[in-house]
Order: structure tokens, then sequence, then C-alpha cells
């Protein structure tokens, strides 16, 4: 397979995250990392990799990352927005 055949590769997203198991967390995040990683969203700018999480978990994330009190731009920065995620379920 060439190198421009494999960019062509449309990876399905994740199952949505189940806020009713959220033991879960970090089996789904690990899962959301591979697609990450593999659909080429880590190249992406970074508000495009937060939307694209958020967008994968559904609409009962920006409850839970709002309760966390993130500011305005740092709900724009993946790195922070996954950490306030692990905070939240403590892992």
């Amino acid at each position: 397979m060439t190198t421009s055949a494999m960019a062509e590769i449309r990876l399905p997203a994740p199952d949505p995250f189940n806020f009713k198991t959220p033991d879960d967390w970090p089996r789904w995040s690990k899962r959301f990392k591979q697609f990450w990683a593999a659909s080429g969203l880590e190249k992406d700018p970074e508000e495009k990799q937060t939307n694209t999480l958020l967008y994968c978990m559904e609409e009962e994330a920006d409850v839970v990352l709002d309760s966390t009190n993130i500011s305005v731009g740092d709900k724009k920065v993946y790195v922070t927005v996954l950490q306030k995620f692990n905070e939240f379920f403590q892992v």
C-alpha cells in the first residue's frame, strides 16, 4: 500500500463514552488515543483534536468538562482537556 493510499484510510471513531460506567474511562481513553494517532488527528490543530475528543464522548462530556472549571483557553488544549477528564475519573 502506498503512503498516499494509507493517508486516505478513514478510521471509524470509537464508540461514545458511556458515562454510566466511569470505570471504563482508562480503556476508552486508550482506544481514543489509538484513534488519535492512527487517524493523523495528532497532526491537526489542538482545538480540532479537543473538539473531536468531546464529539466522540458526546454531550455529557461538555457538562463534565465545565464542572472542572477549566478556562476557555485551556478548553482548546488537547492535553489539558484529557488531563481534566483523567482527574475527574480519578485515573
